[in-house]
């Protein structure tokens, strides 16, 4: 129930961001966001010509900057234990702090290097997220069930499908950065 209520909170708010944003702003002002590679001060500030924010401002503001910050905490806190299995780093303080350098000051000195860049590395983070959030599950699952057989016990439903599909849809995740990235695939500028 918890992992439900709370994915569809987070999916409600994402939503209604979404229509905040694009319901109140014309496709073509978009172009200097994009310019200013997804800067959430750009983006308040292009707003704020079509929509009498107020004191809103503040409040967008702080939404804007809460959604980076808990997508940057999300996606790093997976990413911690994703590379403390990887480098088999144990829960010592010593392996910890290891795991915590690893994690965290790589992005940070990309952040510190380019304040604007936000948009753009955590679209690359999201290239780890697509393998230890989709690929990773779908062959260990499917591992699993050659080595010990399905169907005995507790089974997750979905089947083979299910497995396939989480697997294509972490492939088509990678190959859309990947392709957008290089543009090789149309990319709106506005």
């Amino acid at each position: 129930k918890a992992l439900w209520i709370g994915t569809l909170i987070a999916l409600v708010i994402y939503v209604l961001w979404q229509l905040a944003i694009q319901g109140n702003l014309p496709r073509g002002e978009f172009a200097p966001v994009i310019a200013a590679e997804g800067q959430v001060s750009v983006l308040i500030k292009t707003l704020s010509k079509f929509v009498a924010t107020g004191s809103m401002d503040l409040v967008l503001t702080f939404f804007a900057y809460m959604a980076i910050a808990t997508s940057f905490l999300g996606v790093t806190l997976g990413l911690f234990d994703y590379i403390a299995d990887i480098f088999k780093w144990d829960d010592s303080t010593a392996g910890r702090s290891k795991t915590a350098a690893l994690t965290f000051l790589p992005p940070l000195v990309c952040c510190l290097l380019f304040p604007t860049g936000f948009v753009t590395v955590i679209g690359y983070v999201g290239l780890a997220a697509a393998v230890w959030t989709s690929i990773i599950p779908a062959m260990l699952l499917y591992r699993s069930r050659q080595k010990f057989g399905g169907g005995k016990g507790y089974s997750v439903y979905g089947g083979w499908w299910l497995m396939v599909w989480v697997f294509a849809f972490g492939i088509v995740n990678i190959a859309a950065q990947i392709l957008s990235q290089m543009e090789a695939v149309p990319v709106f500028k506005g």
